[in-house]
Formats: C-alpha cells, structure tokens, sequence
C-alpha cells in the first residue's frame, strides 16, 4: 500500500508553505516446499514472512521577492526519512506430508525446526536553505547548505554540513552586447560537497547473530541457542564526502538551431567508505571503514542542431562525448607496498591493495587498486602465442611444457614463470564515451533514432574461461576450435586442443582480456 498526502498554504504573494508526508508498506509471505526426492534433509517446509515500512516527510518554506531588475528566491526546508524491514522465518524437515502447507511445520521435532527473526531500520534527517539572487536575468547568484544526520552513525559523527554556491553570467543580457548571431551566451562555475552514508545499518554498534548447537552428549533432541559477535563494530565511521568544482559555457546560434554546451569538472572523493576483507584467522571477514581518497576529472561537450524546419517538417540532430579520467590520490589504510611491474618494461615501488577474487576455483585476484593510477586495473600474465614444434618454455611450480601450450612473458628475465611475472594487462576506465540521436517530425507524427557508445575500455571476459577449455566435455566457442595451433600448419592464437590446463584456465591473463569498445 503507498499513500501520500500534501498542504499547500499560501502565507503572502511572495511566501508559500508546503508540507507532503507519504508512506509505504508492503507485506510478503512466501512458502516453500522441498521434497525427500531431491532434498537431503527430507519433505521440509518453509514459511517467509517480509515486512516494509517506509515513509519521507518533507516542509518547505518557499519565497520569491521581485525588486525592479533585481529578484530573490530560495526554500528553507526540512525533510525526514525512515525505513524499516523484519524478516519472520519458520522452517521444518523431515516431515511426513508431501505438500506444502504452515501447519506442516508442527509436525516436526524440534532438532528439526528452525525460527528466526530479524529486523532492520534507518533513518535520515535534513535540514537545508537554499538562495537565489538575479540581476535581470544578467548574474545568477545561487548558494546552497544542508545539514544530514543519518542513524548509521554515532556521536558528533551523525551530523555533516554540506555547503555549496554557483554563478552564472548571461553574456548576452549586457547592453553592450551586439553579435545577432548569438542568441544566448552563458557562463558558469561552481563549488559544492555532498555527503554518502552508503553502509549496512548498525556498522558502528556490535551486532550478535544465533545459532543451534547440540549438547555434550550428541542428543539431537537436546539443542541450546547460542550467540556470538556477527562483525567488528567502527564507531568512528563518518560521512563520506565529495568535493566538486566545475565550470562551463552555454552557447546558442541562430535563434537555436544550434546549440553547443561545454563543461568541465574536478571532483575529489575522501574518507571513503570502504570494506575491508580481514584474514579468516581474526574470526571475521570484513570491517567498514573510512579510508582512501579518489579523484575523477573530465570534460563533456554536448551539440544539438535543427538543419532543416520547414511547413510543418523538423529535423533534429544531436550528439555528444564524455571524457573522464579518475585516479586514486591516497589508497588508504588498506593498502600496502611493494615493487611490481606496470607495464614488461616498467617496475616500480607503488602503494596497492588488491580485489577479490572472480570465482570460487580463482587463486588470485584480477583487480589492482594502486595510488596515483586509475581504479580496478587488470593485473595478471602476458600471453606471448603459442609454443611451436621443437620447442619449450617455462611454467608455474617450475614446470617446463611443450609444443601446443601457451607460452607465457617472463617479464623479470629469471628462466622461470612466477607471480612475479605479473603486470598490468588492462584498464576497465574508457577513452571516451559517446553518443548521438536524430529525429523526423511533421505535425504529430515523430521518429527518433539514439545511439550510445564507448571506445577503449578493456573487459575481461570470464564466460570464455570455460568457453576456450577443450579438455572438458562442454560446448566450447568456435575460435577455440578453429583457431587451435596445430603441428601440421605450425600455426594458430590458441592453444592446441586440449593443451589448456585446468591452472591456466582461472589464471588471470592476456587470454581474457578483450577490447570492450562499442
């Protein structure tokens, strides 16, 4: 069910107060029912109960005041949100009814029943002013601060203060100004912080979680409950904040057939809440933190154009490119040092810390976070080709192979194929992206065409670890095939059927990595 209500009072000409409260709740139930025939725990069955609750609460206090040329607007407001969630779950096995039904569940022992609860909930409250001042339509003056205080934190940490101002100039609107083919020049900057509370709710408090545990005695019938710590609490998390600044120009040509936007921007991300993969021997995976510090900069030019507007007929064209280019300025405490390699002929001492792995069966992560280059590069080995008739080259655990394998880059000149033969072997990040859209209209009939696109981005493929494996029984993709290196032709990119080890096939390498522009 989703209700909202609103009151729109009117106080003067130029003041107006709104308030609007709206609400959702929601109720699921869900059953389920497994049978002995595929299941090792019997007929069981089990009931889910979800709940939601959620609902925002926003006042305004809106005025807008005229002065001759001059004119002042702003809000002054207040918005409040929460939202809650319980999970009721009751579950039975070997049961004697086939068939799923709630009152099932009492038929089952108590070794064999389980009932949890669990319930979640968080809440946001903002204050916030916001200021307009306009000289004839001339400078644009806008300021801009809000104060956030979210439940997921503590203390004095609950509450931030996110300012914000920009400015803009209409060139055009200057008495001086005389260019009749312009029809509108607009010039802008600004500066401005936002804050992101984006963490599991309760990571600053400890939180339990229960379980069954048997007797001494082994008696099935005899179960106690049991609780133990479910995290490592943080209570100096704080808001993560965002710093942009950014300028940029409005321009419009020939009573606006033609339209050309530009804007740049500089953006700094810090105390970034992260999670942070701990060793299994601490008896936790993971704690959240603030850590790091990223930064993202780029341009974004748009151009939109009518070439032809006659009796009824319009068409319109449209395009425009992004280049944005992000780089991790502190890795934070997570990170470590060490030498690698950036590129075969590039090592150097960096500050790093690296992903998860992609798959269960992979040994070592794909993803490398380094200071002072971009986010989530690949890093893995280099594939050189194929190993020819007559000859040989090294592998890992000091193992030499033959003619139909892969032959791998010892990049460090050592006679063997280590870790230490890894490097970057890729950037997710793109050159650029792109996009471009046109449109036919006469009278109301309209048809649009768009197209998006991205150039130079490197993705790593994993379908094709097990698309490219031909010692297994699966389908495998055609290139696998056709283009396998065989002693006949002493050629071929591949290897030779049934040469691609199970260690090579969750390697990470130049194999899987393709170009993902399009």
């Amino acid at each position: 069910m989703i209700a909202s209500a609103f009151a729109d009072w009117k106080i003067l000409s130029w003041l107006r107060f709104k308030s609007q409260i709206g609400g959702e709740f929601r109720s699921d139930n869900r059953l389920q029912n497994r049978s002995y025939q595929i299941s090792t725990i019997g007929n069981s069955t089990s009931v889910v109960d979800g709940m939601t609750r959620r609902y925002n609460w926003d006042n305004l206090l809106l005025f807008n005041k005229k002065f001759g040329a001059h004119s002042i607007s702003g809000t002054l407001g207040q918005s409040l949100s929460h939202h809650f969630y319980s999970t009721t779950i009751h579950q039975g096995w070997f049961l004697s009814q086939a068939y799923a039904s709630e009152t099932n569940i009492n038929s089952s022992l108590p070794e064999n029943s389980l009932q949890s609860y669990t319930e979640t909930q968080n809440s946001l409250l903002s204050f916030f002013a916001r200021g307009v001042y306009n000289y004839g339509d001339r400078y644009v003056l806008t300021t801009t601060v809000r104060l956030d205080g979210s439940s997921k934190f503590m203390g004095k940490n609950k509450w931030a203060m996110f300012p914000s101002f920009a400015f803009a100039w209409r060139m055009t609107e200057e008495p001086w100004f005389n260019v009749p083919v312009i029809s509108n020049a607009k010039f802008r900057i600004g500066w401005g912080q936002v804050g992101n509370q984006n963490i599991a709710n309760y990571s600053t408090q400890q939180t339990y979680k229960s379980n069954h545990y048997g007797d001494h005695f082994g008696a099935l019938s005899n179960y106690i409950v049991g609780f133990f710590p479910n995290n490592i609490k943080n209570e100096n998390l704080k808001w993560e904040t965002s710093e942009q600044v950014n300028g940029g120009i409005d321009l419009s040509l020939w009573s606006g057939r033609l339209a050309i936007t530009l804007d740049g921007y500089l953006k700094d991300t810090k105390d970034l809440l992260q999670t942070k993969t701990l060793a299994a021997s601490s008896g936790y995976t993971q704690v959240v933190l603030n850590s790091g510090r990223i930064r993202n900069h780029g341009y974004e030019l748009t151009v939109d154009a009518v070439p032809l507007k006659i009796a009824g007929f319009e068409w319109q064209l449209n395009g425009n490119i992004s280049i944005n280019r992000n780089t991790i300025i502190d890795i934070g405490e997570e990170g470590s040092g060490a030498e690698i390699y950036m590129s075969p002929t590039d090592k150097r001492y960096v500050n790093y810390f690296t992903g998860t792995a992609l798959s269960a069966n992979a040994t070592e992560p794909l993803n490398m976070y380094i200071e002072g280059q971009p986010m989530g590069l690949f890093y893995g080995y280099v594939v050189e080709g194929v190993i020819k008739s007559g000859e040989t080259a090294p592998f890992l655990d000091d193992k030499v192979r033959g003619e139909g394998h892969l032959r791998y880059k010892d990049i460090n000149g050592d006679g063997k194929l280590t870790t230490a033969d890894r490097t970057i072997i890729g950037n997710p990040q793109p050159d650029f992206t792109y996009g471009f859209g046109t449109s036919l209209s006469y009278r109301n009939f309209e048809l649009k065409m768009s197209f998006v696109g991205l150039h130079g981005a490197d993705v790593y493929n994993l379908n094709n670890m097990n698309d490219y494996y031909t010692g297994g029984f699966s389908n495998v993709r055609r290139k696998a095939f056709v283009e396998a290196w065989s002693p006949v032709t002493q050629t071929g990119s591949m290897p030779a059927l049934g040469c691609l080890t199970d260690t090579e096939q969750i390697m990470n390498s130049t194999l899987y990595v393709e170009d993902g522009s399009y």
